[in-house]
């Protein structure tokens, strides 16, 4: 090996100054580079230092800036990390029997750990402290690669929940009643699933001649081409009825009113005066789309 070097001070603890390097260098102890270090060809540092728990290390690199670590790069027996690290925590990398692991940890803040995945520096999805994958608003799964004739085939959005369902005398406004009234509802795309129960539907200053209107549908649904309708299955307890009866909306409405079906005839509805105030239940599951 030799060194050739221009300034610096030989002795005890040498110090120099553009160091040219033709050969092998090894230390047994610290080296100190107050400036930059340029390498052309292999660097290789190798340690026997306890890193990180349960694992020793074969291989390692720490990178600093100022007193903090910025990157290291390890490995053991099972282990081969990159773990890159500002002030409040750190980011590892690791791939381990054949699995590869990005793990997020943030010091004394657990909670808000994250995992962003960003395209053209824009944020497309995360992971959540929970460990839920998230998109945003408008992103989602691509089926596009399977043929199809849809509209759109990207699947964004996906809700559970309840919505509070009123009796009323009218579409909108009007007169309200009352009861134990509970409403459930799945939304996967723009399918709504709705369900509703009403138990001891009380119709108490509500006008009795008026059709009954189910209002509050957590989504308005969409407007179908011609005169159509949502359906669903029902059924009910002390309810006046002539004929057989669903639970519909119609075109574009955003309410539910119960239609009577009945042989030979156009089809009626459910009025408030068909209620038997305070005994009456009705119970039904419908589908629609929402706009």
């Amino acid at each position: 090996m030799s060194i050739k070097q221009n300034g610096g001070v030989f002795g005890r603890n040498p110090t120099f100054n553009d160091v040219t390097i033709e050969g092998e260098l090894t230390f047994d102890g610290d080296i100190d580079i107050n400036s930059d270090l340029k390498v052309d060809g292999d660097l290789e540092v190798t340690g026997d230092a306890a890193i990180g728990t349960g694992f020793t290390p074969d291989t390692q690199l720490h990178v600093y800036s100022a007193a903090d670590l910025v990157a290291k790069f390890e490995s053991a027996d099972q282990f081969a990390d990159i773990a890159l690290k500002d002030t409040g925590g750190t980011c590892y990398i690791r791939q381990s029997n054949g699995s590869l692991t990005f793990e997020a940890d943030r010091a004394g803040a657990s909670g808000n750990s994250r995992i962003f995945f960003k395209l053209d520096n824009q944020l497309a999805a995360h992971f959540t402290s929970g460990g839920n994958l998230a998109f945003e608003s408008g992103k989602g799964i691509d089926f596009s690669a399977t043929s199809g004739t849809g509209t759109s085939e990207l699947f964004d959005d996906y809700e559970e929940g309840e919505w509070t369902p009123v009796v009323a005398d009218a579409s909108s406004g009007g007169n309200t009643g009352g009861g134990t009234l509970k409403g459930y509802y799945t939304k996967i795309g723009r399918t709504v699933f709705l369900v509703f129960s009403g138990s001891n539907i009380t119709t108490s200053g509500m006008t009795s001649g008026n059709d009954l209107f189910i209002t509050g549908l957590p989504y308005t649904p969409a407007t179908v081409a011609g005169t159509n309708y949502y359906t669903g299955a029902l059924v009910m307890h002390s309810v006046t009825t002539t004929g057989s009866v669903a639970a519909a909306i119609q075109d574009a409405t955003n309410y539910i009113n119960l239609y009577e079906i009945v042989s030979g005839t156009a089809f009626d509805f459910i009025t408030v005066g068909d209620i038997s105030t305070g005994v009456s239940d009705i119970r039904f599951s419908l589908t629609y789309e929402a706009a």
